[in-house]
């Protein structure tokens, strides 16, 4: 991928019913006009469900790190 083409964007893709809510990664590309995707990140798959990791969009923070104890 050539990072430098004008047409290029590479940034995260957030369900259109909110970080905390499921959505197939498939759905979330093709309602963001994405012609390909990686599933980056680790998700809670209880309910709710949630992220774990820090989310960035267009440079504001969508989602804070979620920190967790291990015992």
């Amino acid at each position: 991928v050539n990072l430098n083409d004008e047409y290029t964007k590479v940034g995260p893709v957030i369900s259109e019913n909110g970080v905390s809510n499921r959505a197939t990664l498939s759905s979330m590309l093709k309602t963001s006009g994405a012609v390909a995707g990686i599933n980056g990140d680790f998700f809670y798959m209880g309910d709710p469900t949630y992220t774990y990791g820090t989310l960035i969009k267009d440079g504001k923070m969508i989602k804070r790190l979620l920190k967790l104890k291990f015992y």
